[in-house]
């Protein structure tokens, strides 16, 4: 008996051609599967070092753990200033806190800054910073600097008039638009201990003060206020 089988075409037969097309879709989705699975692998390691980038930036904008800096306040913006330091290639910028975002954000200033020291006191009056004293491990200092928020400059503030004593610790408040108060604080006082200054137990001269000065932005003078008090 002779065979027969059918076939499409001249080509192959039904149920072996069916077959052949589901392999072949098999086949297709499997590639497609493994295509998607790239994918979300690829978007997946995407995201992970967008992340790490943003976290590492996000680091970089934050100042380094350190102990007194100097900070201030001002229109919902914190301004924290803590001096040049090796640690940090962002040594010498001016880190700026804005609460309403909780976001920190470095900002490189100009000009002579006040040195990296420890216990400063800083305070903002208007558009100006204004910090006071400090000490390094060995030197107390009452120097007196203002940095611009504007420009980011900062500059050395000349000034006249009774000073404080070289202390940290310190505390500095803006009486007004024109007047700072810098209140107590720790450092080198006068030779013999009197009514504003204590001294430590320490062999320098260096102890506690509870003297008052007040401080004219305008004109640069110092006064000592707690001399009118006695």
């Amino acid at each position: 008996m002779a065979s027969y089988s059918a076939t499409v075409e001249g080509g192959i037969a039904g149920p072996s051609r069916i077959l052949a097309t589901l392999w072949i879709l098999q086949k297709a989705f499997g590639l497609l599967n493994h295509i998607k699975h790239g994918y979300y692998v690829l978007v997946c390691s995407l995201s992970v070092v967008v992340t790490v980038i943003h976290v590492q930036a996000m680091a970089a904008m934050e100042p380094l753990p350190c102990a007194f800096p100097f900070s201030a306040e001002v229109d919902g913006l914190h301004y924290c200033w803590y001096g040049p330091d090796k640690r940090s290639s962002l040594s010498g910028s001016l880190f700026v806190y804005e609460c309403s975002i909780e976001q920190w954000d470095s900002k490189p200033t100009t000009g002579p800054a006040h040195p990296a020291l420890g216990g400063g006191c800083s305070v903002c009056v208007g558009r100006f910073l204004y910090t006071f004293g400090g000490r390094d491990v060995s030197t107390y200092f009452n120097d007196l600097s203002k940095l611009d928020l504007d420009t980011l400059q900062w500059s050395t503030v000349q000034t006249t008039g009774s000073q404080p004593i070289r202390k940290w610790g310190s505390i500095l408040v803006s009486v007004d638009e024109r007047t700072l108060c810098s209140i107590g604080g720790y450092g080198i006082g006068p030779i013999q201990p009197g009514p504003t200054f204590t001294k430590s137990i320490r062999e320098d001269e260096s102890g506690w003060t509870n003297e008052i000065h007040l401080f004219d932005v305008q004109d640069g003078s110092f006064f000592r206020l707690w001399s009118r008090l006695m």
